[in-house]
């Protein structure tokens, strides 16, 4: 089971993607607003919890962090562990949510977890966080011209 949970589901040339919606311009030339917050894949609290995660408590995570960040308003955005495609937050494309509701035009993603199957929490497997496709997203007012996956080397044992 681990075998076939442990595989990939995209191909390495498709860890990084950019998308471009339509542009707009900065309000204030003379400040360069840029954020970096981690989305804990709108889970709240409840990220190590063996508990059932309903839309509803999905939606108001996202209410929440849409009325922080649009009180900071950034330029660039970046965010680390979104969900892109996981089971464990009901297949939702978090990025395209977060670039739309703040009217953000230019994304760029990049993949770090692929794995089909997630068996996390281990009790009881009901819960496990199955198929899982999540990394980090940047979010720009910006064009983003160019982006790279960047894999750092592990460390000795």
């Amino acid at each position: 089971m681990y075998w076939w949970g442990g595989r990939a589901q995209l191909t390495e040339d498709q860890y990084v993607t950019t998308y471009s919606v339509s542009e707009r311009s900065i309000l204030d030339p003379d400040a360069l607003v840029v954020l970096t917050y981690n989305l804990g894949w709108m889970s709240g609290m409840t990220n190590n919890l063996p508990i059932a995660r309903t839309d509803s408590m999905y939606k108001s995570h996202l209410q929440q962090v849409k009325h922080i960040l649009r009180q900071i308003d950034p330029h660039i955005l970046g965010l680390q562990e979104v969900d892109f495609k996981s089971r464990r937050s009901r297949y939702w494309q978090q990025a395209d949510s977060l670039s739309d509701a703040l009217h953000i035009p230019f994304r760029a993603n990049a993949v770090n977890w692929d794995k089909r199957y997630v068996p996390f929490p281990y009790w009881p497997p009901s819960l496990q966080f199955g198929a899982m496709l999540s990394g980090q997203s940047t979010l720009s007012q910006l064009p983003i011209l160019d982006h790279k996956r960047e894999v750092l080397p592990m460390p000795p044992q």
